[in-house]
């Protein structure tokens, strides 16, 4: 199934309710070569991979998202614990190891590809 942007969006408002963050915070769909999401604490804005973000599922994408989220909840992007204890908020140590397994497939699959 093709990953819309309508899609995205959509994943984007419920990952900013599951993490509860009410400010504004903008979505970015970028070419990227080496990264598959990046976030600005300055400007309070997720780039995600708009190529890489095709090849994965919803739950790799809300993943993410919830992942980028979380740095700027916590206006720190560092994954100490306080990241981790956010994280695991949403998801059980097992769904992260998973779902971070998934993701880092489908990277290690497009890299070789480009």
């Amino acid at each position: 199934m093709e990953i819309t942007r309508s899609i995205i969006l959509r994943i984007f408002k419920m990952a900013k309710n599951r993490v509860g963050i009410v400010d504004s915070v903008r979505l970015r769909l970028v070419p990227m070569k080496r990264k598959i999401a990046s976030v600005s604490l300055k400007t309070n804005t997720i780039r995600l991979n708009k190529f890489l973000i095709q090849l994965l599922d919803q739950e790799s994408i809300e993943y993410l998202i919830i992942h980028e989220l979380i740095h700027i909840k916590l206006k720190a992007l560092s994954h100490d614990l306080s990241f981790m204890r956010e994280l695991e908020k949403i998801y059980s140590k097992e769904d992260i190891t998973r779902i971070e397994n998934k993701i880092a497939k489908m990277v290690n699959t497009y890299e070789l590809a480009v």
